[in-house]
């Protein structure tokens, strides 16, 4: 597999440490890549999947999040001009054609514990009966779980349903290309081309608030309907910051169906830097979603799907809100 226009000279030279210069390409895509590849995504979300000591442990981080220097960089540096083509937009591609195909990650199905079915969206296994197949749903802060929502996309089928329209905003390139790459691995070229050209799945890269804005003014600007959406997925908010995702939650308040549902899952005591559920239900009810009609739903983190959505590791409670407009 080649690393498009990437050369491992361009790659030193763009992360800006030295110490690259030490670290041969076979270690780049056993290592480095699987440890930094999801900070590429979302800037603040580094997991490695091996246990380093001494200088690695410090360029990579030691099974812990955005710790290592070679990651922070490469993040910082995707924050900075992941969405314009060039060096670190073909890197992400690179990165992400990898992730799908040859990391241990790819093993993995990271089933989110929130899957939507034509009749019930189940979480932590609670069935809530919905009363319509869902035909739109969008996705804020789309992260590597969001792979199990294109499995159930493709429950609608099995079901001989029509699917739902699946949107995941994301931040940089990244998410979206493993998302792409993720059709083609598990269901075949012809099926990834097919549900692209019938516009099943509609990817942003320009972040939840910029993305949501444009829906919006474009549903108004066509003298169209801006209730668009059957379910909003808020699963993935420390993927994204606290301003885009406050923005994207006034802003689906207008984009959701009437008895359509706004799905938060975070942690229920955050830390003092973190987003917590109560604050994502709080600007929710801001917007107007009706406190009354708020499900809660409470879990640990246990799984992969929840260590990769909490960004952490060890015991930590997590708290699902189901709002209805």
């Amino acid at each position: 597999m080649k690393m498009s226009t990437v050369s491992f000279a361009e790659l030193v030279e763009t992360i800006g440490l030295e110490d690259l210069a030490s670290i041969n390409r076979d270690e780049i895509a056993n290592d480095f890549m699987p440890a930094s590849v999801t900070g590429l995504a979302d800037g603040d979300f580094v997991l490695a999947h091996l246990p380093y000591t001494g200088r690695k442990a410090e360029l990579y981080g030691e099974n812990h999040f955005a710790n290592g220097l070679v990651a922070k960089a490469m993040a910082d540096v995707a924050m900075v001009n992941g969405l314009r083509p060039g060096l670190v937009y073909d890197f992400q591609t690179f990165a992400a054609e990898y992730f799908v195909t040859n990391s241990l990650f790819a093993a993995y199905q990271s089933d989110s514990t929130v899957k939507i079915f034509p009749e019930v969206v189940t979480i932590d296994d609670n069935g809530l009966a919905l009363k319509r197949p869902p035909s739109h749903v969008i996705d804020y802060g789309a992260c590597l779980t969001s792979r199990s929502y294109l499995n159930d996309q493709m429950n609608f089928i099995t079901s001989d349903q029509r699917p739902f329209v699946f949107s995941p905003l994301t931040r940089t390139h990244f998410t979206n290309q493993v998302l792409l790459n993720t059709y083609k691995a598990r269901y075949g070229q012809d099926v990834a081309r097919a549900i692209i050209d019938q516009r099943f799945y509609i990817g942003r890269e320009d972040g939840i608030a910029a993305a949501t804005d444009e829906m919006v003014s474009a549903q108004r600007a066509q003298g169209a309907l801006v209730e668009v959406a059957d379910i909003i997925l808020a699963t993935g908010m420390q993927h994204t910051t606290p301003e885009d995702m406050r923005r994207g939650i006034e802003n689906g308040y207008s984009l959701l169906k009437e008895g359509g549902m706004l799905v938060i899952r975070a942690l229920a005591r955050p830390a003092v830097d973190e987003i917590g559920t109560d604050d994502l239900a709080g600007w929710a009810y801001e917007a107007g979603f009706p406190e009354k009609n708020t499900l809660l739903y409470e879990a640990d983190l246990s799984n992969i799907g929840s260590i990769l959505l909490g960004g952490h590791f060890g015991e930590r409670e997590i708290r699902t809100a189901v709002l209805t407009k």
